[in-house]
């Protein structure tokens, strides 16, 4: 089964938070996306922010129904993460 997984910065590196199937976050949401944005900003202390396919390029189209297999990175609009 293939996987989403979500990285988010911390000390000048990304770690992985999050490894989930991609039917789960199918099941989940009828706007996956967008789900997992709030997945990560709930993470993330609450900080507000974008999910990318890559490390500090543009937000994805959170509208876009379907969510793909692979590494999503959270880009945070503030500095703070609790861990």
């Amino acid at each position: 089964m293939e996987n989403v997984e979500l990285q988010m910065p911390f000390d000048e590196t990304s770690q992985l938070v999050l490894s989930i199937p991609v039917g789960d976050c199918r099941r989940f949401s009828t706007r996956p996306l967008s789900w997992l944005r709030y997945v990560a900003s709930t993470i993330y202390d609450g900080g507000h922010g974008d999910i990318s396919n890559s490390r500090g390029g543009p937000a994805v189209n959170y509208d876009q129904a379907d969510i793909q297999p692979g590494t999503y990175h959270y880009i945070s609009q503030s500095q703070s993460f609790r861990r």
